[in-house]
């Protein structure tokens, strides 16, 4: 027995060890934190990256804690996205008191990219039933200000031209009050179209399209984010909507906008509660992701007004497994409730957007008012690891690459209630499912390329390509 224990502080000290410069010491004993010291943040001021850390000067913890809080806090400045590289050094460790170094390398603040969006909701649309036609590609212009006045606010301004014309202007404050537990949004968009969707027929999507522009969208909105704590956050929303369509999308499809109107005005807001436990968000491998989220539009302040109120919860789940920790589980589960009845069809969302979809069904989109939505998959580990410097490409800003690769499985269920749409679409208020196989790639901390192949509920299979994760 008094091995086991000799043992346990071994590999403790040795973690330890692994993360921090110092001296050795029994992680058990109490420690006070004397002084934290940040380098190499040339423009980020150090309130906001002390947000982030969980531990303050004049803390007095365990070694065995200190350990624990310190690789949180380095996750939780990574998920900033303004670092490209993050060390903690523990200094100056003398008896019963220490000293922390964070050592960052900034990431570039600049950033001017082009544009190449498709008009579709996903790749294997585009390719599959658009037979890849560059028409449907959209061609623009996005510049990116991160960072602004080293308070982590973010300018993004975006114009895309082709299929559809859309002009965007956002700006984010992550804190605007003292405690830095108060942030705000302000978006303007203007969006144009030559072709919308107004329909759905066997669960594929119908449009209708004009020699000019046969709609328009405007949309004015703020967003007000309390995050009092650093994994719970609270978003109030409110905006401004303007629809208008041609006369003859409002004649030959009178539930587009409902009742055959051309022009809609309303007023949405929204309350979304979050609680953010996962270790990385753009790939999380273990922790816990919950959402809830109500919106209301309309409040009949306008002739004839919307009338729409939709409310989704969502839940998942992210272990892994065996010492090795190669092997990744990740659960998840969905459910989303909208009323009346009948809705102008714009603003309708069954399932088929976004991550929003059963595996094996992405060709499919499944039209109604309320869905129930479960995921599973598992991932095993092929490769995971770090490349260094690429200096002869972009310098040390870059900091390093990681380059993951994952072989896996998924099963996922759902399904969709509806009473409004065409009788056509036999997928609907039905339960439907996904199986398959795929290869997940991850590179650059946020960019993933999803390799699969799928199976469904009427046997169809298919090869899909996506770029974000399904969970």
């Amino acid at each position: 027995m008094q091995l086991i224990v000799i043992f346990r502080k071994i590999i403790l000290l040795s973690l330890v060890l692994v993360f921090f410069e110092g001296k050795s010491q029994d992680t058990q004993t109490p420690v006070t934190i004397r002084q934290i010291t940040i380098e190499g943040n040339k423009h980020t001021k150090e309130p906001i990256i002390l947000r982030e850390l969980s531990f303050n000067e004049g803390d007095t913890i365990s070694g065995e804690m200190l350990s624990h809080k310190i690789e949180k806090s380095r996750t939780n400045l990574i998920n900033l996205n303004l670092f490209g590289k993050i060390v903690f050094n523990i200094k100056n460790w003398e008896n019963d008191s220490l000293d922390i170094v964070i050592s960052l390398t900034e990431r570039n603040r600049f950033k001017f990219a082009p544009i190449f969006n498709l008009a579709d909701r996903n790749f294997n649309i585009w390719w599959t039933d658009q037979n890849r036609s560059f028409k449907r590609v959209q061609g623009g212009a996005l510049i990116r200000f991160n960072n602004a006045f080293g308070l982590n606010h973010t300018i993004i301004g975006t114009a895309t031209f082709g299929f559809a014309q859309i002009f965007g202007l956002e700006y984010r404050m992550p804190y605007i009050n003292k405690s830095k537990t108060l942030g705000a949004q302000y978006i303007f968009e203007f969006s144009q179209s030559k072709q919308v969707q107004y329909g759905t027929t066997n669960d594929k999507q119908d449009f209708f399209e004009g020699e000019k522009f046969v709609n328009r969208k405007i949309e004015l909105g703020t967003k007000l984010v309390l995050r009092p704590k650093i994994h719970n956050t609270n978003t109030f929303t409110a905006s401004y909507l303007h629809y208008e369509v041609d006369n003859t999308l409002a004649n030959q499809h009178p539930t587009y906008l409902l009742n055959g109107r051309t022009t809609v005005n309303f007023f949405q807001i929204g309350y979304m509660y979050e609680i953010d436990l996962r270790d990385f968000r753009y790939f999380p491998k273990k922790g816990l992701y919950f959402r809830g989220e109500l919106q209301r539009n309309g409040f009949g302040i306008f002739k004839n007004d919307i009338n729409l109120t939709r409310f989704s919860l969502s839940l998942s789940k992210y272990e892994q497994i065996g010492k090795s920790q190669k092997h990744l589980f990740s659960h998840a589960a969905k459910i989303m409730l909208s009323g009346p009845e009948y809705q102008p069809y714009v603003i309708q969302r069954g399932m088929g957007f976004k991550q929003d979809f059963v595996r094996g069904n992405e060709l499919f989109q499944i039209d109604g008012q309320r869905f129930l939505l479960i995921k599973n998959e598992y991932k095993y580990a092929l490769l995971d690891v770090k490349l260094n410097y690429l200096k002869k490409l972009k310098g040390k800003k870059l900091g390093y690459m990681p380059l993951s690769l994952y072989l896996g499985g998924h099963f996922d269920c759902g399904v969709v209630t509806d009473k409004a749409n065409s009788s056509t679409n036999s997928l609907r208020n039905k339960l439907i499912y996904g199986y398959g196989i795929g290869l997940n790639m991850v590179t650059f901390y946020d960019k993933v390329l999803r390799l699969e192949y799928s199976f469904n509920q009427d046997f169809n299979k298919g090869f899909y390509i996506h770029f974000e994760v399904p969970i």
